[in-house]
């Protein structure tokens, strides 16, 4: 897993995790909503990369940067045209899975 891009309080992350497949029927899993597991990644991820970044604002300074949100790590979607590919059949690698995540980030002033 990796930082891909990085936008202001977003980034994606790439997660390497696969889930196999056995028909083509059984391809729409590249839509999926992030597993728990992938979660936790994601997040230990960030904390790890960003020292000082917390999982949760509850008992923190404000002063601090935390993820934070229903939706601060959530799934980004792979490219029309690579999912077609793999859902299609035209390809056996499915799409890479990345997860947009939002970070508050209290340590900076506005």
């Amino acid at each position: 897993r990796g930082v891909i891009g990085q936008s202001g309080a977003e980034a994606v992350v790439l997660l390497m995790s696969q889930r196999p497949d056995s028909t083509i029927s059984n391809r729409h899993w590249i839509f999926d909503d992030l597993n728990a597991a992938e979660t936790r990644c994601v997040t230990e991820y960030v904390k790890k990369v960003r020292p000082g970044t917390y999982s949760s604002m509850y008992n923190k300074d404000p002063q601090l940067d935390f993820i934070s949100g229903a939706a601060a790590v959530e799934l980004y979607q792979p490219s029309k045209s690579a999912a077609l590919d793999y859902i299609n059949g035209l390809t056996s690698s499915p799409p890479p899975r990345f997860a947009r995540v939002t970070v508050v980030r209290g340590s900076q002033t506005p």
